[in-house]
């Protein structure tokens, strides 16, 4: 139970400046990655495999979103 408590309490606590600009870094990415995924599914790519695209787009959407989740968790000293 403290854990969750932790987790919650580190979630919306305030992060250090470094830590949000590597936040908004990791969801740039993410949105970029996504693209090539909208655009085949409105047909719009026809020179890259649909297949190489869904497995590129998906891992890097993945990680990026992971990363972003672990940059919001890192607190500064007043946030504790």
């Amino acid at each position: 139970m403290d854990f969750l408590a932790q987790l919650i309490r580190r979630l919306l606590a305030q992060t250090p400046w470094f830590q949000k600009v590597l936040k908004v870094i990791l969801i740039i990415t993410a949105t970029v990655a996504a693209i090539p995924q909208f655009l085949d599914m409105a047909g719009l790519t026809t020179l890259i495999p649909g297949s190489v695209m869904d497995i590129v787009s998906k891992i890097v959407v993945v990680s990026a979103l992971v990363g972003a989740f672990v940059a919001q968790l890192a607190v500064s000293d007043e946030g504790k």
